[in-house]
């Protein structure tokens, strides 16, 4: 036979309240701030994610016509070292260059860095909406069970 102390006064109440009871409800105050930044956050990857696009599309057009451009060596030659160079087919040549790093680059900062952040971010402000609602139903349940 089990000692005294270990033998439960009230009826057994199932687990998950049990647990509820044991954690401190956090204030409403917490969330609030939380979820703020969280959606500060949001708005700000939403920002970079459009400007990275726009730069990609940019430097991609650039990069596209100055490629025509320096092929047909309408201004003169891209290659410096040639007699046909011009300063301003230089110069076209080196934003030529800058626009066909700078493309690749941004596309791959749009897809690989951007993109998850944004989606983590996100998710973390469902998972913290979700985690906040738990809280408001064990507090009416807390609410519920002492008007019993």
């Amino acid at each position: 036979m089990p000692p005294h102390d270990l033998v439960p006064d009230d009826p057994p109440t199932p687990l998950a309240e049990r647990l509820l009871d044991q954690e401190q409800l956090p204030a409403a105050a917490d969330f609030a701030a939380y979820r703020e930044k969280l959606q500060q956050a949001i708005v700000k990857y939403e920002w970079r994610k459009q400007l990275v696009g726009r730069v990609a599309v940019v430097a991609m057009v650039v990069a596209l016509g100055l490629m025509f451009i320096g092929g047909s060596q309408v201004v003169g030659s891209f290659d410096p070292t040639d007699d046909r160079a011009t300063p301003l087919s230089i110069a076209l040549a080196t934003l030529y260059v800058i626009a066909a790093i700078t493309a690749p680059l941004a596309i791959a900062s749009y897809y690989s860095r951007l993109g998850p952040r944004l989606r983590e971010a996100k998710e973390r402000l469902r998972d913290e909406t979700i985690h906040e609602l738990q809280h408001e139903i064990a507090k009416l349940r807390q609410e519920v069970a002492k008007t019993r």
